[in-house]
């Protein structure tokens, strides 16, 4: 048990490491999916919330977990992308580099563009070359998750959430109401109008009896 967690230990220290914008991904997806099982686990344990809450309530924390991971790693995934293309594409480059890619084509494909964009600045510029482009790419990719990381945790999943849980209040609502009449109208359809006509009879007879005592 020592060893694998040691193991797990040394690896992550080595993303964090190697590659600090994957880094931040990864330990922003855990605290996301750890907050979530916490909130959830408080909810299914607490004795003061009855279950007909708890089946309303913990599907929709689960729910919430989950869309907020997925756009997490969507967003800063997708801004750090975005980021690196401006490197790749010469858009963003520092001043030693700019001499050595000056006939470098930038490629199409994201998967093998950083690959290639290395691999020509090892061959025209040297290791120094190679090692300067990866901070570089790195640096930005950095910038681009942790921008990324902002804009979905304060703005996309807060817009998001709340428009699924107006919708969802929505259909809660709806789905009483149409329980409420449907029990409505059981109650009507199993109502014994019989003894009900004559308790209207006798109670118009007596108000009547009453009305003409009352007349002088």
């Amino acid at each position: 048990m020592n060893s694998l967690l040691k193991n797990v230990f040394i690896k992550t220290c080595n993303i964090g490491i190697n590659n600090r914008a994957n880094f931040l991904k990864i330990t922003g997806v855990t605290g996301l999916i750890l907050s979530c099982l916490a909130q959830t686990g408080a909810i299914i344990f607490n004795p003061k919330i009855d279950k007909k809450e708890k089946s309303f309530l913990v599907p929709q924390e689960l729910a919430d977990g989950v869309l907020n991971s997925s756009l997490f790693l969507f967003f800063t995934s997708k801004c750090s992308d975005i980021a690196k293309k401006l490197v790749l594409n010469k858009k963003i480059i520092p001043a030693s580099l700019d001499k050595i890619l000056t006939n470098y084509k930038p490629c199409s494909k994201n998967a093998a563009a950083e690959k290639l964009f290395l691999n020509y600045l090892e061959k025209s510029g040297g290791i120094n070359a190679k090692k300067t482009g990866l901070t570089m790419l790195n640096g930005i990719g950095l910038l681009g998750m942790i921008f990324g990381s902002i804009l979905s945790v304060n703005v996309i999943t807060p817009l998001i959430r709340n428009k699924l849980a107006d919708k969802i209040q929505q259909n809660r609502i709806m789905k009483s109401e149409a329980e409420n009449k449907k029990l409505l109208y059981q109650n009507l359809k199993n109502l014994d109008y019989s003894k009900f006509n004559k308790t209207f009879l006798y109670t118009k007879n007596n108000v009547c009896s009453f009305n003409q005592n009352m007349k002088i």
